[in-house]
């Protein structure tokens, strides 16, 4: 099947976070060298230079899920892989197995596919792809592959990405077609949290050979860094729990502590 033209790769950024861009896509054009598939870069006023890459403009940004909706209608495929400006490519994509993986989710008619996820499936097929069910907490994520119709049904205006990965996934129960990819496929870092560099992992991008600019972004430090680590240990334990049993842990701390 020649799926080339059905799906478009979209970096989504704004212009805030211009001074990733360079790094991300030497990354991303050395570690997914074959990558066969259009490349855009969503964005509000400023544009990216550079022949392999096409910025789609928002304009003012007034919300994040309104500017999304934006940029997600310029884009003709049919499908849309969108990843994050802070999500470094550290090893070569195996872009054989993506492919018969991308194969795969056509034919079972996919509506939203995790790439890079500690959200463990429910399932796995025989395939190695992992299958979410229905009312499954944070089935939604904002990178991921995406068929583009049922993004832009389930994007409500007004929501942030977090708002947007809670809400969406109640959103979501009424649908199947939420699946995972094997891990393997695409390794990334995730370098900034809520505007800054995560300190060991400015270290590494430096140490890649990447041109870093650090003269307008912050590190991460002192209790701002510790309530980071804590937050990462936090969300690996919860991960950990099989997410119906997650669920009824989180209703019964509900009814115990703020209902009365």
């Amino acid at each position: 099947m020649k799926n080339k033209n059905n799906l478009s790769i979209l970096v989504l950024s704004c212009d805030k976070y211009s001074d990733l861009w360079s790094p991300f896509f030497e990354c991303f054009f050395k570690y997914w060298s074959n990558c066969e598939y259009q490349v855009y870069l969503g964005a509000n006023e400023r544009s990216f230079d550079d022949k392999k890459v096409r910025t789609l403009l928002t304009g003012e940004d007034k919300d994040w899920s309104s500017s999304l909706r934006k940029i997600v209608k310029q884009i003709n495929s049919e499908y849309v892989f969108v990843i994050l400006e802070d999500l470094f490519l550290i090893k070569d994509v195996d872009n054989i197995k993506f492919k018969k993986c991308f194969d795969i989710l056509i034919k079972i008619n996919f509506n939203h596919c995790h790439v890079d996820s500690n959200l463990k499936p429910e399932s796995i097929m025989e395939n190695g792809i992992g299958v979410y069910n229905r009312s499954m907490p944070y089935r939604v994520n904002v990178l991921g592959l995406w068929k583009k119709d049922y993004l832009l049904k389930i994007l409500i205006d007004g929501e942030s990405p977090w708002n947007f990965e809670i809400m969406g996934s109640y959103r979501s129960s009424y649908y199947d077609g939420f699946y995972c990819l094997p891990n393997e496929i695409f390794k990334t870092i995730n370098t900034v949290e809520k505007g800054k560099w995560f300190p060991d992992k400015l270290k590494i991008s430096q140490e890649m050979g990447l041109k870093i600019d650090t003269s307008n972004r912050k590190v991460l430090s002192g209790f701002y860094l510790f309530k980071s680590k804590l937050q990462i240990i936090f969300v690996r334990l919860i991960n950990l729990i099989p997410w119906g049993k997650r669920v009824k842990l989180m209703n019964l701390l509900r009814r115990l502590f703020f209902s009365y």
